[in-house]
């Protein structure tokens, strides 16, 4: 039986801000940067955590990515963009391309060298990728942060909010490890 893809109009809100951000390209560093927020907090809310940004600041994300908060309009559409060039990471940190180890009590995730170079999406899970650190706009180089400044390129995402940073980053990286082989084995 086919599935057909749900009505864009009838997602909730939180996906279909998260939806228009990645079809514009635009990166979740860059749109908190437009909107005056951490980045941090606008991945939380596009995970369905709504109260982790004031109603004003979903509002102005709203306003900047042209979605109605009224889900019947349709707004949103994408304007696709050129190739981009450079090193790319994706920063979602639920993403299969980023592998989580503990340095000091601190969760580092190590990111994968995307199969597509050049793409603008994650070829793993969809996000936009990162081709600049989001502190201080230094080109993305390889390793889990930024030779410059030393901001994590990639951000631990809500469910790493574990009292065992160390025993979550080992479930996970066998969890990876078994997509993995699963992968292998097609």
């Amino acid at each position: 039986s086919h599935r057909m893809p749900p009505d864009p109009t009838s997602l909730p809100l939180h996906r279909r801000l998260r939806d228009a951000r990645r079809a514009q390209g635009l990166t979740q560093s860059a749109l908190a940067a437009q909107a005056g927020c951490k980045q941090s907090a606008l991945s939380m809310m596009e995970s369905g955590r709504m109260e982790a940004l004031a109603r004003g600041t979903i509002e102005k994300i709203a306003g900047i990515l042209e979605v109605s908060l009224d889900p019947g309009d349709g707004a949103g559409t994408a304007t696709p963009t050129a190739p981009a060039a450079g090193r790319a990471v994706c920063p979602n940190g639920e993403c299969p391309s980023n592998v989580p180890f503990v340095v000091d009590g601190e969760l580092i995730f190590w990111p994968r060298r995307q199969p597509a170079p050049g793409g603008r999406h994650c070829a793993f899970c969809g996000e936009v990728l990162e081709r600049q650190c989001r502190s201080c706009g230094a080109p993305i180089t390889a390793g889990a942060c930024c030779p410059q400044c030393g901001t994590a390129h990639v951000l631990p995402p809500p469910a790493a909010a574990a009292d065992d940073l160390a025993a979550w980053a080992e479930t996970r990286r066998k969890e990876l490890a078994e997509w993995r082989a699963l992968l292998d084995a097609t």
